[in-house]
């Protein structure tokens, strides 16, 4: 539900109030500053994702107006995955859902306020409380607006932040795509040290059949290569790590990702790395 000011409100028969910049209500006399209070409505959640799951219709809009009034309003409107979610028109869906006996079908989303802008510090934080409240929802296909938030989580993959990517794994895991629950273990270990990754990538075969001599199936495997390739290229661009060996270096990282890399048909390149 949208206030007037742009703030998110919604509430349910538990007495969870969410209000103001996505913050557990504190009252009129509010001694707890925002951040804290934004980290304890999230982490509620995290503790009980059956309430997440039951009251999705009122939660995610909360999660939506974070990523319309915050993080997209931090990393600009030119984002390509701005455009590409279109959590505007969403959070107006919402908003009119929300309004009982509302003849349209969409509401007006007012101009973010003042108060709903952070730092990038302060963002990143709330970004992973969001996410590790989803984290333990364990069939988020029954989510409210559940492709919207899919889409999201993968948009995060090709982030250089590996704490960032790997809480958006974990989240996208919960979907159970043969795909990625094949390669489960190896695809996390993509994340990890450069050894780590080169052992996970050398288990990553797109020719892969299993115990039954099956293989991957065509859906299957696009829905592999949507997460593994945009986590190879955040591993591209992620600054380099304590290296302890000549193995390490982020030389014969990129060297093992790019040779990866050449299993991939030149379509699936521009589709999923949108590389020209």
């Amino acid at each position: 539900l949208l206030a007037d000011d742009g703030s998110t409100i919604s509430s349910d028969p538990s007495g969870v109030v969410f209000s103001g910049d996505l913050c557990l209500s504190p009252g009129r006399e509010q001694t707890t500053d925002a951040e804290t209070y934004f980290s304890q409505c999230w982490a509620l959640l995290e503790a009980s994702p059956s309430i997440f799951a039951e009251r999705s219709r009122r939660i995610v809009p909360c999660l939506l107006a974070f990523l319309h009034f915050q993080y997209f309003a931090a990393k600009g409107r030119r984002d390509r995955h701005f455009a590409a979610l279109n959590v505007h028109a969403h959070l107006q869906e919402a908003g009119a859902q929300a309004q009982p006996g509302a003849g349209a079908a969409t509401a007006p989303v007012p101009a973010a306020p003042a108060h709903c802008q952070v730092g990038a510090k302060k963002l990143r934080g709330r970004l992973l409380s969001v996410l590790q409240a989803l984290k333990p929802v364990i069939s988020p296909k029954g989510l409210y607006k559940h492709e919207v938030l899919k889409a999201f989580l993968l948009s995060l993959l090709h982030r250089s932040d590996s704490p960032v990517a790997a809480l958006a794994l974990d989240c996208l895991q919960n979907w159970k795509a043969p795909g990625l629950v094949a390669f489960k273990k190896p695809l996390k270990a993509l994340l990890e040290h450069t050894s780590r990754m080169r052992e996970a990538l050398s288990q990553i075969k797109l020719d892969f059949r299993d115990e039954e001599d099956m293989s991957l199936a065509e859906a299957d495997r696009a829905e592999l290569l949507q997460v593994v390739v945009p986590l190879l290229l955040g591993r591209l661009s992620a600054r380099a790590s304590r290296v302890r060996t000549k193995k390490e270096s982020p030389a014969v990282r990129r060297a093992a990702i790019l040779g990866w890399f050449t299993q991939l048909e030149e379509a699936e390149l521009e589709d999923y790395a949108k590389l020209k």
